[in-house]
C-alpha cells in the first residue's frame, strides 16, 4: 500500500513500482530500437580518474536503512517497489520536486542509469547522466525506516542538507524531461504498428 499525504492509498501498484516499469519498458523498447537503426550502441570514451572514483564509490554506497522496531540500523532492500506496503514521508516529498528519482533501491537505480547508456544521447551525455545521478543517489541519499511489515522513505539527510542547487536541479530536469520524450515516442511508436 502505498500513501501519499497520508489519506490517499494505493493498494496494489505503487508509482515507484509504476516508474520502474515504464524504465524497463523503455530500455526493453528503445534497445531494440537503437540496435537495429544504429547498428548497435556506440561504444563510450574512456573514464577519467575521477568518473572512475565516481562509480567505484557508487558501488560501494549501501542505502541507509533503520529497524524502527528493533532501533538499530539494517540492510535495505535492493527493489523499494516489491517490499508491500511503503509510505512517502512528506519530508521526502517536500525536500526535493525530483524525489521519485531519489527515492529508489539499488535494483530501480541500476534499471535507471541501464535506461540512460541507451538514451539517444551523445555517448559524452549518457556518462554525464549516469555520473550525476550516482553523485546525487549518494550526496541526498533516501532512507529506508522499516516497521515490522510496513517501511517508509525518509530522507536520509536533514532538510537543510537535502537542498538541492540550481544546477543540479537544472540537470534533473534536462535528464526528467528525456525520460518523459522518450517515453511519449516509444508509446507513439507502439501505438503506430512500428
Amino acid at each position: 500500500m502505498l500513501k501519499f499525504f497520508n489519506s490517499v492509498e494505493f493498494d496494489s501498484i505503487s508509482i515507484i513500482s509504476i516508474l520502474i516499469l515504464m524504465v524497463f519498458c523503455v530500455v526493453l523498447i528503445s534497445g531494440c530500437i537503437q540496435g537495429t537503426e544504429k547498428g548497435g550502441p556506440a561504444i563510450p570514451a574512456p573514464l577519467t580518474p575521477s568518473e572512475k572514483s565516481i562509480e567505484e564509490q557508487y558501488s560501494l554506497f549501501e542505502q541507509p536503512c533503520y529497524d524502527e522496531k528493533n532501533q538499530r540500523s539494517c540492510h535495505a532492500p535492493s527493489s523499494f517497489s516489491g517490499t508491500g506496503t511503503i509510505v512517502i514521508d512528506n519530508s521526502l516529498m517536500e525536500a526535493s520536486p525530483h524525489w521519485i528519482l531519489l527515492a529508489a533501491g539499488k535494483t530501480e537505480q541500476e534499471a535507471l542509469l541501464a535506461f540512460i547508456q541507451k538514451a539517444e544521447a551523445t555517448p559524452e551525455k549518457r556518462s554525464e547522466w549516469s555520473r550525476f545521478m550516482m553523485k546525487m543517489w549518494m550526496k541526498y541519499p533516501v532512507m529506508y525506516v522499516e516497521n515490522g511489515t510496513s517501511a517508509k522513505l525518509v530522507p536520509g539527510k536533514t532538510a537543510y542538507a537535502f537542498s538541492l542547487t540550481p544546477d543540479e536541479n537544472a540537470m534533473f530536469q534536462e535528464i526528467e524531461r528525456y525520460i518523459a520524450e522518450d517515453m511519449g515516442k516509444s508509446s507513439a511508436k507502439q501505438n503506430s504498428g512500428s
